[in-house]
């Protein structure tokens, strides 16, 4: 699966991940930026990774066109807590499925939300119902 580690969480995550056999990027080595969230969700978005990070403001971008992200928000971390919340989710969800899903995990379990299905306005159909005003 192909990932990228917010800088947030500890080096331990994506090492983990790569032992792993995933194609894992770090945001602490991509080059520089002033634009934080380009450098975060706007490379995953543009690299078609899935995006982990404990950051819940990034919930935001869960209607974006993303590969997935996956939001790992323990009251108490440590290393190995995350680690293991972050392989939880990776194996509870099929590699096919994380398109447009936001996983939010906690100690007592996750939530998902599923991101609506992008319409491009103009394939729509005669017939079909623009919702998007």
């Amino acid at each position: 699966m192909r990932i990228l580690v917010d800088d947030d969480l500890p080096p331990l995550v994506a090492m983990r991940l790569r032992a792993a056999g995933h194609d894992v990027r770090e945001v602490r080595k991509l080059p520089p930026s002033e634009n934080l969230v380009y450098r975060t969700i706007g490379t995953a978005m543009v690299e078609r990774r899935l995006f982990i990070t404990p950051r819940a403001d990034l919930q935001f971008f869960s209607q974006a066109d993303h590969a997935g992200i996956l939001v790992a928000q323990l009251r108490r971390p440590n290393r190995e807590r995350i680690v293991a919340a972050v392989f939880d989710a990776i194996e509870q969800v099929p590699e096919s499925e994380w398109n447009g899903r936001t996983v939010v995990v906690r100690e007592k379990g996750w939530t998902t939300i599923q991101r609506e299905e992008i319409v491009d306005k103009e394939t729509l159909r005669p017939g079909q119902i623009d919702h998007s005003d």
